[in-house]
């Protein structure tokens, strides 16, 4: 299994990389560690404080469950906010969203089944609450930094 994740982070590392963004650099950066944050937070209070999900003690599982959350996840909300930037009506804005958010609650419902995090009392309404908290900060802090950009150019 841990072959298979690696195998399948490089492959969506490399397809990343090679697509044309409609982001610059730095906003993919900042909206990354933003998204990165963000999970990190919700993961330790969810698992620590409420403990609600139980991360692997193997050392290949729990490596696997940390490259998900730390790198995967945030690669998913870049990419979500370039389609976002992408799409031009608000009909459009609005099927990228609500696909997004049932894309990410439908992924970890995919990674509980190959046991690289454990749900123990998990509803899926957490899941699409937090994923809707992430994508919205997502979209706040583009239109920040985009602001910023504005506002910095004139």
């Amino acid at each position: 299994m841990f072959w298979i994740v690696c195998i399948f982070i490089i492959t969506f590392l490399t397809v990343f990389i090679r697509k044309r963004k409609n982001l610059t650099f730095f906003e993919g950066l900042a909206i990354f560690l933003l998204s990165s944050t963000i999970n990190q937070n919700i993961l330790n209070i969810v698992t620590v404080n409420m403990k609600l999900i139980r991360i692997p003690k193997e050392v290949n599982e729990f490596f696997e469950a940390f490259v998900y959350r730390a790198f995967f996840i945030p690669l998913l909300v870049v990419l979500f906010i370039d389609l976002y930037i992408h799409s031009k009506t608000m009909m459009g804005k609005f099927f990228v969203i609500v696909f997004w958010i049932l894309l990410i609650t439908g992924l970890e419902y995919v990674v509980e089944h190959f046991r690289m995090i454990y749900f123990i009392r998990w509803h899926i309404w957490y899941s699409l609450m937090e994923w809707s908290f992430v994508i919205i900060a997502s979209l706040l802090c583009h239109r920040f930094l985009n602001y910023l950009h504005t506002k910095g150019s004139r």
